[in-house]
């Protein structure tokens, strides 16, 4: 080969060379330019219950209304449009005084282990102050929110969540309408099932403890669009609802782990001679629940509702052994059976709505079966549904921490992406916190 050739050749391949480092420097430029494609975004209103809202730790409060799934999601959405996110922020980190956290707790025999335990039970009466004039929220996240409560005086009754931030027999429809949004981020339905489920599947006189039926729930849901829609606000994410019987609330007191002494059974064994159903033995045993007319051994697949209080009450009151549990602290096979399959209509029902409206579903239960099946990593770190150090779940087995609030807003952020032609950025999660260990040294 003579030298000219051989030049032309190195020639071409430095230029190609140079070509293709400036196309993918073009490509990097592009990645990261912040569009919003078809979606307008400049005034952006979650929808939602304490999920949206920032609830974690069993309590709504400053600091978790900061990382809430609204605020992340507030962040990334007004970043092009500049508008401010509005959220009706607690006064402090307490919030109405039901918040739990990890630590060294001393139970009823004089033991001290780590443990869950509350926070702080005194309410500040700040957090009772209604701040309706700091309003319109784009925040609109209410624990205790049903889909039933939307276009209901009041948000249905008694919400002190809701009615610190609204005016007087208003509807939480008009808090959204007062947005002008143009954009929104509905996650409704949770409460829908879990206000009965956290109850024991127990009917409360008075109360409307019940699942929203399956009408109920189609129709409100649809009002709520039609509502939208007839705003102008015809642009937006509904995320559908996930099963939440593998989070670790509902794994914390396994069923069977009521442990005996020879002596302990022999002696639970006299009480309970005339219920052939009910033996115990030493070692390990499944914990005693009182049903209509007898009580029997729990089983595999049912529930024990944890409370920080409940552990106490086992080990000292002897309760779920001497004492059976209550329909009101379990959730047996049958009952978890309807709430499974209310799940399964409620999501069918968003999926319909998605098609009709023309609306994006985020699958949130297919995110939470690879949660509970493998977990996720991303920037660096891991999140599972393991209890505590999966850092998913927040100390109350159920609720999310910030980082979980983190992954779910980058599915979000996937959906509108893909949906509206946006380029909006993903956030980090390892910026957001998990669960807080204390230092015990």
């Amino acid at each position: 080969m003579t030298k000219a050739p051989l030049l032309i050749i190195l020639f071409v391949s430095a230029l190609l060379s140079s070509c293709s480092q400036k196309i993918d420097k073009e490509k990097a430029r592009r990645s990261t330019i912040i569009s919003t494609g078809s979606a307008d975004l400049k005034n952006t209103v979650c929808i939602g219950d304490g999920f949206m809202g920032g609830f974690t730790n069993h309590e709504l409060y400053r600091t978790g209304q900061r990382n809430s799934l609204a605020n992340i999601i507030g962040e990334i959405l007004t970043k092009k449009g500049g508008n401010t996110f509005n959220t009706p922020l607690m006064f402090d980190d307490i919030g109405f005084g039901q918040r739990w956290e990890l630590g060294l707790v001393e139970d009823c025999n004089q033991e001290t282990s780590l443990s869950i335990k509350f926070f702080n039970r005194d309410n500040n009466t700040l957090n009772d102050q209604n701040i309706s004039v700091s309003g319109p929220f784009n925040n609109l996240g209410i624990p205790q929110l049903k889909i039933s409560d939307v276009l209901t005086a009041d948000a249905g009754g008694e919400n002190p969540y809701y009615n610190r931030l609204s005016e007087a027999n208003s509807t939480y429809w008009q808090n959204i309408k007062a947005n002008n949004a143009t954009f929104f981020v509905s996650w409704l339905g949770m409460q829908d099932f879990l206000d009965w489920t956290l109850k024991g599947a127990t009917f409360f006189s008075g109360t409307e403890s019940f699942m929203t039926s399956e009408a109920d729930f189609n129709l409100n849901y649809r009002n709520l669009l039609d509502s939208l829609f007839t705003n102008g606000v015809d642009h937006g994410v509904i995320l559908n609802l996930f099963d939440p019987f593998d989070s670790p609330y509902f794994k914390t007191l396994p069923y069977d782990t009521l442990t005996l002494t020879q002596e302990q059974a022999t002696q639970l064994n006299l009480i309970y001679a005339l219920n052939p159903s009910v033996i115990f033995r030493e070692g390990r045993n499944a914990f005693v629940v009182q049903e209509p007319g007898l009580a029997r051994h729990m089983v595999k697949g049912e529930y024990i509702l944890y409370t920080p209080n409940l552990v106490d009450s086992i080990k000292c009151d002897r309760y779920g052994s001497l004492n059976p549990f209550s329909t009101f602290h379990t959730l047996v096979l049958n009952e978890k059976f309807d709430v499974k399959s209310r799940i399964r209509d409620y999501n069918t029902i968003i999926d319909e709505i998605g098609v009709d409206y023309g609306i994006p579903v985020v699958n949130i239960n297919q995110i939470f079966e690879q949660l509970y099946e493998s977990g996720f990593s991303q920037n660096g770190v891991t999140v599972s549904s393991k209890f505590i150090t999966g850092n998913f779940f927040s100390v109350d087995g159920l609720s999310l921490t910030p980082r979980g609030n983190a992954v779910i807003t980058n599915e979000i952020v996937k959906t509108v992406n893909a949906t509206y032609g946006a380029n909006l950025p993903s956030v980090n999660i390892s910026n957001y916190p998990g669960n807080i260990i204390p230092n015990l040294e």
